[in-house]
Parts: C-alpha cells; sequence; structure tokens
C-alpha cells in the first residue's frame, strides 16, 4: 500500500485475508497521528516513531502490486 509519495506499507497476507479495514484504520489513524505531530513539532523526526517499522521505497518493490488506500478500502 503507498502511503506517501514513493513510501509504501506492506500488507500481511493473513490481512488481506481478514481484518483488512480494521488494519487500514490503524495504519491510517497512525499515518494522521505522524502528520499532526509534524505540524506540532514542525519536524518529522519526532513523529516518524508513530508509525510501524517496515516502510519501503517504492522502488524496492519489485513484482508486487501498489496500491492506494482508497483502493483497499473497496476491498471486502
Amino acid at each position: 500500500m503507498r502511503l506517501k509519495d514513493a513510501l509504501c506499507f506492506p500488507v500481511p497476507a493473513a490481512i488481506r485475508q481478514r481484518g483488512l479495514q480494521i488494519w487500514l484504520d490503524a495504519i491510517e489513524g497512525a499515518t494522521q497521528a505522524r502528520d499532526k505531530i509534524a505540524d506540532l513539532t514542525n519536524s518529522y523526526y519526532p513523529a516518524r516513531y508513530v508509525l510501524p517499522r517496515g516502510l519501503i521505497h517504492r522502488s524496492r518493490i519489485k513484482d508486487f502490486p501498489v496500491h492506494e488506500l482508497a483502493e483497499l478500502r473497496q476491498l471486502k
């Protein structure tokens, strides 16, 4: 899943089968919290720890589809 610009976050296989919407809610909430903290502190550095580890730059993703959050929201 593409989070922002070229940063992507892998969707675990077990989540794709069950609980995708709950997982997306958690990632979206963490992303919003990160943005608010960055705005309040005028710095990305304290805000970066809000998101779980595992972000991958899109240039490193090969042979995997990259989807937007809105696309994944439509999957049921």
